[in-house]
């Protein structure tokens, strides 16, 4: 149900899902965000946590997990609801976008399963185990625009500010970097 607040009306509360903006020329309503997460380890209890801080941006419409008694801690640990697999939410629910936070062998199967669904993704890395599952899912999902990875090492500030300095050219010509930083598949996106 959604109810439109007008502060000029007593008792009226605010639209829930909906969120309203007013601005000097019209009033924008953005409506809560669903989601799902795909997995129950400690990445994705993160995500499952954050959403909960923020109950009025997001909505888990539900977490899947494969083991019964997994299912059961999380119900219990987080009040969500919870479905043995990917199909089992989405002949249920039907959310903005699913985070995808399981292991390197699961992730492009559950990705490309949610794509083909139509349902955006945010992806933990890595997205495959190895080179050639990449490119296959890469070429299974790129074209979708509907797969964001989550690889955010170029975004912390220490990494942004090297790199804009580099792209000014405020010390000239870079030929090559040595950074200590990650490990992994994570230092490539540096």
């Amino acid at each position: 149900e959604q109810r439109t607040h007008n502060p000029s009306v007593a008792g009226s509360s605010p639209a829930r899902p909906t969120e309203l903006f007013r601005s000097k020329c019209h009033v924008i309503a953005l409506r809560m965000t669903s989601i799902a997460v795909i997995g129950a380890g400690w990445r994705a209890q993160f995500f499952i946590r954050l959403a909960k801080m923020m109950p009025e941006k997001f909505e888990i419409v539900g977490v899947v997990a494969r083991k019964e008694d997994v299912r059961a801690k999380l119900q219990l640990d987080f009040g969500v609801q919870t479905f043995s697999s990917v199909s089992q939410l989405l002949s249920q629910k039907k959310p903005d976008y699913a985070i995808v936070s399981v292991s390197w062998d699961a992730n492009p199967g559950l990705v490309e399963e949610l794509v083909a669904a139509g349902i955006h993704v945010l992806c933990e890395t890595p997205p495959a185990p190895s080179l050639e599952g990449l490119q296959s899912l890469w070429k299974n999902v790129g074209s979708s625009g509907l797969v964001q990875v989550a690889e955010q090492y170029m975004s912390l500030p220490g990494h942004a500010a090297r790199l804009a300095i580099v792209r000014a050219g405020t010390i000239g010509q870079v030929g090559s970097v040595e950074i200590s930083s990650t490990h992994g598949y994570h230092a490539v996106s540096i």
